[in-house]
């Protein structure tokens, strides 16, 4: 984890130089696709807004930072390519993961501290519904809800 959060807080880089950097440290370039582009973009919004609110009065925890960065490599893993994903800090030390499209949306709300239960809520047009937490519910709701035609 450590190494992962030193790559994504080192300053914006395009994607010719991300994929040059991780050649450099030694990345195989057929591993090196727009997926993988994609998700150290991710991360490294992810690690921006962490940075950002660390001197709030409620700041992101590591946790809650940890447990979504663990996320998003799971889902986009998973899935092969992320759909457009926002985060967001919920003003209590975590952080709302969400994905939308037309009246779609499935939002994870991981919590500041692991005794506090994550969950996904998902919407379809009028109709929503609060699910616990896993990483394959997550990825589950995602098929089901934002990827579906």
């Amino acid at each position: 984890f450590s190494r992962i959060t030193k790559f994504i807080s080192e300053a914006e880089r395009t994607p010719d130089e991300t994929r040059e950097a991780l050649l450099e440290a030694g990345v195989c370039p057929n591993d090196i696709t727009e997926p993988i582009l994609q998700l150290i973009i991710q991360l490294k919004n992810a690690y921006a807004m962490w940075k950002e609110e660390r001197d709030t009065e409620s700041p992101i925890t590591m946790q809650a930072f940890s447990d979504a960065i663990t996320l998003l490599h799971y889902a986009r893993r998973a899935l092969g390519e992320l759909p457009r994903t926002l985060l967001a800090p919920d003003g209590e030390g975590g952080i709302r993961i969400e994905w939308f499209r037309d009246d779609r949306n499935v939002r994870v709300i991981i919590p500041p501290r692991r005794e506090q239960p994550a969950y996904i809520y998902q919407r379809v047009g009028r109709d929503s519904d609060i699910k616990p937490f896993s990483k394959s519910s997550v990825v589950q709701a995602l098929q089901s809800v934002i990827l579906a035609t």
